[in-house]
C-alpha cells in the first residue's frame, strides 16, 4: 500500500467500491483519462475503479430522468 500526502493532489475523488475499499483520485489524473492524455494504468484496482465511476454516472443520469 501507498500512502500519499492528498495535499499534493487537490482537489480530489474519493470512490467507494463495493470490494469495502476506498480508492482516492485526484480530479486532474481522471480529467486525464477522460481526455485521453492519460492511458489508464492497469493495476490490480483499476477495473473496479471503472467499473465504479460508471455505476455512479449511470445512477445520477437515473436520477435526471
Amino acid at each position: 500500500m501507498t500512502v500519499l500526502r492528498l495535499d499534493d493532489h487537490r482537489p480530489h475523488l474519493t470512490i467507494m467500491t463495493v470490494d469495502g475499499n476506498a480508492h482516492v483520485l485526484p480530479v486532474s489524473l481522471v480529467r486525464d483519462w477522460i481526455e485521453g492524455r492519460r492511458p489508464i494504468v492497469e493495476t490490480d484496482d483499476w477495473e473496479i475503479i471503472v467499473r465504479t465511476i460508471c455505476k455512479e454516472w449511470l445512477d445520477g443520469l437515473k436520477q435526471d430522468l
